[in-house]
């Protein structure tokens, strides 16, 4: 087993628990079109449907009966809480960190992080300058 597999797990899942809500705001948010709207809703059903997906497979495979209800953040830390488990099993350990990584991307797609945004912000200033 990698040493370092399960603090990549706890990591990248609980990314993916911080980037969750704030792609729920930018759905709400005034300044999201609807069309944007529409399609940062589907990103958030996507990644949910993932999540408990996720969830039910990395239990099933370890056998933790099954999931209790939550919401995405709270099951992502349940699944955090089971990293040295899911790091134990070369087949699930795959599984777990390529599904975050997607989803996390798929976060990202439709609502970037703090940086990208202040990234964004100081190029348009630039241009405009």
């Amino acid at each position: 087993m990698n040493e370092k597999r399960p603090p990549d797990i706890r990591i990248r899942l609980e990314r993916l628990a911080v980037r969750f809500p704030e792609l729920l705001a930018a759905a709400a948010s005034d300044a999201a079109g609807a069309v944007t709207c529409l399609h940062i809703r589907d990103v958030a059903r996507d990644v949910t449907d993932g999540v408990v997906e996720l969830e039910e497979a990395v239990l099933a495979r370890i056998g933790g009966g099954r999931p209790r209800r939550g919401d995405v953040p709270a099951r992502l830390r349940r699944l955090a809480a089971v990293a040295d488990l899911i790091a134990g099993d070369e087949v699930l350990v795959g599984h777990v960190l390529s599904e975050a990584d997607r989803m996390a991307l798929r976060c990202d797609e439709v609502a970037p992080g703090r940086d990208e945004v202040a990234l964004r912000r100081d190029e348009v200033r630039a241009r405009n300058n």
